[in-house]
């Protein structure tokens, strides 16, 4: 079987294209790269997918599409415990190493905050390729809706 070369970053394209949105390269205006990668990780963030759908050995299938997103949160206790974010954060990086490949030595970690009620933060760091700086993002998941919200701080 012959391995793809496609870019991972395609299939944020195409949902970004289907949504009615566009997906700017970085060439437009001063800030511009940094707001397309925030719209993609958002995108990516927000998009679930069973945890364990495919098993270990199948490693070809556990880099694709089939596992593009991150892992379902419902029923896991609302994230109070420092595990449950920890078990997320790693969840966000294997998303974003996988499906967006300007980013490079992507780390997350839970931000501490005073108040828990409405959402979790989390810091998302990384090394942009294009740019060829450290870039960081703020990941706000509302507790409600369970929707993430990607910005830069």
């Amino acid at each position: 079987m012959m391995a793809s070369s496609a870019d991972p970053s395609t299939l944020l394209d195409l949902l970004t294209q289907k949504m009615g949105g566009s997906r700017d390269t970085g060439a437009e205006a001063p800030g511009s790269y940094e707001d397309s990668l925030a719209a993609n990780l958002q995108l990516l963030l927000n998009t679930r997918r069973q945890d364990d759908l495919v098993p270990p050995e199948f490693e070809e299938c556990a880099a694709s599409v089939l596992n593009f997103g991150v892992i379902d949160l419902t029923g896991r206790g609302g994230l109070q415990t420092p595990a449950e974010q920890m078990r997320l954060c790693r969840s966000f990086e294997q998303a974003v190493r996988l499906f967006e490949p300007r980013l490079r030595q992507v780390s997350v970690r839970p931000v501490e905050q005073k108040d828990r009620n409405l959402s979790v933060r989390f810091r998302l760091e990384a090394w942009a390729e294009a740019i060829e700086e450290r870039i960081t993002f703020e990941v706000r998941l509302k507790r409600d809706t369970g929707e993430i919200q990607v910005s830069q701080p």
